[in-house]
């Protein structure tokens, strides 16, 4: 695996906390290492189920997704994408399956119901009331 990592978040790749909060001006590198962090995990554990919100399910499918695809086709990873409900699913080094959910806050009811999740990618933070 070859990824390219900013240098100011490259520290932060091996960070376990809970939390992770990425801070930096547009076209600091936020999004990209977002999408290289959850990778590098879904490729080396295996199993995850991550759900990444914006605000606007529209602005979700324009950014985060999109960001995500390159960054499998930079890593000739092959994958599946669901359109109807934006799922990319690829698997782990060890075979074990990974979900991305891509959606948005504007219709909450939709993602209360999101099961079995390992956790959440919220994108555009200061969005969000």
């Amino acid at each position: 695996m070859n990824l390219k990592l900013s240098l100011s978040f490259f520290p932060l790749l091996e960070d376990e906390h809970r939390y992770l909060v990425l801070a930096g001006g547009k076209g600091s590198g936020k999004s990209e290492f977002a999408a290289r962090k959850l990778f590098v995990r879904c490729k080396n554990e295996g199993g995850h189920r991550f759900l990444v919100l914006r605000k606007v399910r529209k602005t979700a499918h324009q950014s985060t997704l999109e960001v995500f695809r390159r960054l499998l086709a930079e890593q000739e990873i092959e994958y599946t994408h669901d359109k109807t409900h934006q799922i990319i699913s690829f698997p782990a080094t060890n075979g074990q399956p990974n979900e991305l959910l891509f959606d948005g806050l504007d219709e909450p009811e939709k993602i209360k119901s999101i099961k079995a999740l390992t956790g959440v990618w919220i994108e555009e933070a200061t969005e969000f009331t």
